[in-house]
């Protein structure tokens, strides 16, 4: 491999992590300034709390009370006016004012008692009996109301996917890192041990994972945290072959061919992809699943066989493929949504694959 080769992916190996956090960053204040106005319109009233805590935004906090007016003292008098003195002599025209008021009472308590009033006898009102009803009574029955006619539901509108440019650098990111660690692993340093190599691509898997898992559960960047996680479940079994390919597990998984390294490989894989299908419930997750199952699968046929390795893999493939075809609607309702997806479309393109290898097998085995 060319040394100019070597120093660009070096360059993007170092530089692609760089570029994904400062859109990690982007993404983060984006999603902050999306919270804020979902925390806006809650206080307005126009989101229900109920729709903030399904779609995991915090609550806005509450509103500080409002200030209560402090009450003004009404300042005392120290000395209160004396009441008005009843002792004083009277005045002339006092005291003709005053007898003048008792006479009108001495006047008013001579007259007569006035008249009871007595209401006069109550009219005698005929008692009521049901006798005297119609034996049938007029059914009384409410106006119909007019039926509206049912109103035809609109169609559904197609749920548009739209692909963004953050997305897009994300992917591309992705693929830059994905490339940059194979070729890193497959190139030949002599300034680093074996172990310090395979240390880089562990702590690079331990790095990828941990940012995956601060961007779901804190920031709540699915894709941002997808993304991470894509890297990281490519590192752990490029991790693992490299171990193998630098002798590091031992002289019988030793090599970059090692049939029982590879099948550890895929097995890792196989397992990541899995918990990425509980966690993200996409379908390419699925196929990614399967894909993991049938390389382990194959893999480990091919280490457990010494002999007629070639044939023996032909003949696991097809079996694999026959085994794919018949339960794969069978378990179409048990597996989780992702998986049941893409249990049919996958058993058909293994089989046509299968199908293949063992046809080009043959004629192969004609040749020779």
């Amino acid at each position: 491999m060319p040394d100019e080769l070597i120093i660009l992916l070096v360059l993007a190996y170092l530089v692609s992590p760089i570029v994904l956090g400062i859109l990690l960053g982007l993404r983060i204040a984006r999603a902050r300034r999306a919270e804020r106005f979902a925390q806006k319109l809650c206080r307005e009233g126009r989101v229900q709390p109920e729709e903030l805590t399904a779609a995991k935004i915090p609550l806005p906090p509450p509103d500080p009370a409002p200030m209560q007016p402090v009450p003004v003292p009404v300042p005392v008098p120290e000395r209160l006016p004396e009441p008005p003195r009843t002792d004083l002599p009277l005045t002339d025209d006092e005291a003709r004012a005053i007898s003048a008021v008792q006479q009108m009472r001495e006047a008013a308590a001579a007259q007569p008692a006035a008249l009871e009033f007595i209401p006069p006898e109550t009219a005698s009102v005929p008692a009521f009996s049901l006798s005297d009803t119609p034996a049938v009574l007029p059914e009384l029955r409410r106006p119909e109301q007019p039926v509206r006619p049912a109103q035809p539901k609109s169609p559904e509108k197609p749920r548009e996917y739209r692909i963004s440019a953050i997305t897009v650098m994300l992917s591309v990111g992705v693929i830059l890192i994905i490339l940059a660690g194979m070729l890193f692993v497959r190139s030949k340093w002599s300034d680093m041990s074996d172990f310090g190599r395979l240390g880089i691509l562990a702590a690079g898997s331990a790095v990828f994972f941990g940012a995956s898992a601060l961007a779901r559960r804190i920031w709540k960047l699915d894709r941002t945290a997808m993304a991470f996680f894509t890297i990281g479940a490519v590192f752990l079994p490029l991790s693992i072959w490299a171990a193998g390919y630098f002798r590091l597990l031992g002289e019988n998984l030793a090599g970059a061919a090692n049939k029982w390294t590879i099948t550890f490989a895929f097995a890792a894989f196989t397992v990541i992809a899995a918990i990425a299908v509980k966690l993200y419930k996409m379908t390419g997750w699925g196929v990614g699943t399967l894909c993991g199952l049938t390389g382990t699968l194959l893999y480990l046929t091919a280490a457990l066989v010494q002999n007629g390795i070639r044939e023996i893999l032909l003949l696991a493939a097809g079996v694999l493929a026959l085994v794919y075809t018949l339960c794969a609607r069978p378990l179409k309702t048990h597996l989780p949504a992702p998986l049941s997806k893409a249990a049919e479309p996958f058993a058909l393109g293994y089989a046509l694959f299968a199908g293949l290898m063992m046809l080009a097998g043959i004629r192969t085995k004609q040749y020779e």
